[in-house]
């Protein structure tokens, strides 16, 4: 009964497997099989292309201490900061009017994660690049950024009043100061009219404890002037081993001249307003130098000293459009040389 049963299974199963249909289409499975290939290979070419473009753009952005060693980033889709991180903490800089600029904006966010990033946009609106450099970085030594004409961005703390550029060469630059929303930080953006600075050593900008202070980090003495309508702070910088005499105007005015070394160094400066022409005739006097005097030119002019850093300075305030209209010779006691007179001509 028992090998009735089994025989009678094993031909019902033979019937059953004889009877099923093969539905399996072979051909479209290799065809599947070798389209997932070539889809997992582009892939892999894609994720190590868009590794290289990242690459690219973060190792752009150039420590730079001299203007125009920082190359221009090539056009690339680089992610954007998200939301969250980007409503809080970005500026906007207007480009409109600066000569030969390749956008007409220039938008800075500073991240949570501390990161900057920079973007280019047309007047429409459109991106047309975006990279991304760390905020420390930044902060320390400045970004060159090619937006047409030499430009310099960075950051520095709190909302100064003012920020300095401090640079050799003659060219004239104009900066942009923008506080961010949040941090206790603000974005600067200097930018030079024509040719540019042969050397960008850094800014200067007032503290909010009323000091001067250098993007090297450093305070440098500083004497407030308020002398016959003149008014603002005379200071040394020495970035770059490069010392000047500095004078920042509270009206927004400024001026430099190179002070290495301890020699006399004459400076003038001129502005025209509505109320006329305002000049300073400026003196650096020699280290241990005494018993100042000046042989006014001009006798509505006036003149005074005063100490910055050690050293005297001699401010001579006129109208006279030339230096020579208002003096005709400052001198001095030198500890060495014994009296000193120094005619302007």
């Amino acid at each position: 009964m028992t090998n009735e049963l089994e025989e009678q299974v094993r031909e019902e199963l033979a019937t059953s497997a004889h009877g099923w249909t093969d539905r399996i289409d072979h051909d479209r499975v290799l065809a599947d099989g070798r389209r997932a290939l070539r889809q997992r290979s582009l892939r892999r070419v894609a994720v190590a292309a868009a590794a290289a473009v990242v690459a690219g753009a973060l190792g752009w952005a150039g420590l730079a201490g001299a203007l125009g060693r920082g190359a221009m980033p090539g056009v690339v889709a680089t992610p954007s900061p998200a939301p969250s991180t980007v409503a809080m903490n970005r500026v906007t800089f207007d480009l409109t009017g600066v000569n030969g600029a390749d956008y007409a904006r220039l938008e800075v966010t500073l991240t949570t994660d501390g990161t900057v990033w920079m973007s280019g946009t047309d007047a429409s609106g459109d991106v047309r690049f975006t990279t991304s450099i760390a905020a420390v970085y930044v902060t320390a030594h400045g970004a060159t950024i090619d937006v047409g004409v030499p430009a310099v961005l960075g950051l520095v703390p709190g909302d100064p009043r003012w920020i300095l550029p401090v640079t050799s060469g003659t060219a004239a630059v104009t900066t942009d100061v923008r506080k961010l929303p949040s941090g206790g930080q603000s974005a600067y953006l200097a930018t030079f009219s024509s040719g540019g600075a042969s050397q960008f050593d850094g800014v200067c900008w007032p503290g909010a404890d009323g000091e001067v202070y250098q993007s090297d980090g450093s305070s440098p003495a500083h004497t407030d002037l308020d002398f016959d309508g003149h008014r603002g702070t005379f200071f040394f910088t020495d970035l770059n081993d490069r010392t000047r005499l500095t004078f920042h105007a509270d009206s927004g005015n400024s001026f430099s001249f190179e002070a290495n070394g301890s020699r006399y160094r004459p400076y003038f400066a001129s502005a025209h307003d509505s109320a006329g022409t305002r000049s300073m005739a400026v003196a650096l006097l020699p280290w241990n130098a005494t018993d100042p005097a000046v042989d006014l030119a001009d006798a509505s002019a006036t003149w005074t000293t005063l100490g910055v850093a050690g050293r005297t300075v001699v401010v001579v305030s006129g109208t006279s459009d030339t230096m020579a209209g208002m003096v005709r010779s400052i001198s001095y006691t030198d500890e060495a040389d014994g009296p000193v007179v120094q005619r302007v001509r």
